[in-house]
């Protein structure tokens, strides 16, 4: 457009009280991505337990420990408890060089033992969920006296 007829234009414009726009010309335009993330932290953390078998007599014994899992999220982990074995992969109580064998399960029944190879998967809420690890020594066994005591290690994994 020459400058006479712009003139004219604007004042056309002016004349009807419409005021006159001046736009820029458009130089080109530009685009980019904008990366939005964020990360949750998921941490859990596993409260010592205590199982405490009654006096052995020579028939079956069983007992239970309540073992508390809590994370910091609520939902999408899968936790879940190895426990320590020595090298043989049999439990035992000691008392100096005498060894009474055990056995930690999943169940009452001890239909699945918890070894250091499986893993027996855990509850969890971010208030804290209680599990159950149950525990067995085998009748028959004899010839024994005094205090046994062994320590598992629960290893919490999620």
């Amino acid at each position: 457009m020459n400058t006479r007829k712009f003139v004219a234009v604007a004042c056309a414009a002016a004349l009807a009280g419409v005021p006159a726009a001046i736009v820029p010309a458009k130089a080109g335009t530009a685009t980019a991505n904008l990366s939005v993330s964020t990360s949750i932290a998921g941490s859990c953390s596993i409260g010592a337990a205590s199982m405490s078998f009654p006096s052995y007599a020579g028939t079956l014994d069983s007992a239970s420990a309540s073992v508390t899992v809590t994370c910091t999220v609520a939902t999408g982990l899968s936790p879940y408890i190895t426990l320590n074995t020595n090298a043989s992969g049999q439990r035992n109580l000691t008392n100096g060089g005498s060894t009474l064998a055990y056995t930690l399960c999943e169940d009452s029944a001890c239909g699945t033992p918890i070894t250091n190879t499986t893993h027996f998967p855990v509850t969890y809420s971010t208030t804290g969920a209680t599990n159950t690890v149950y525990g067995q020594i085998a009748a028959g066994l004899s010839g024994l006296t005094g205090s046994y005591s062994d320590t598992a290690t629960m290893t919490l994994n999620f």
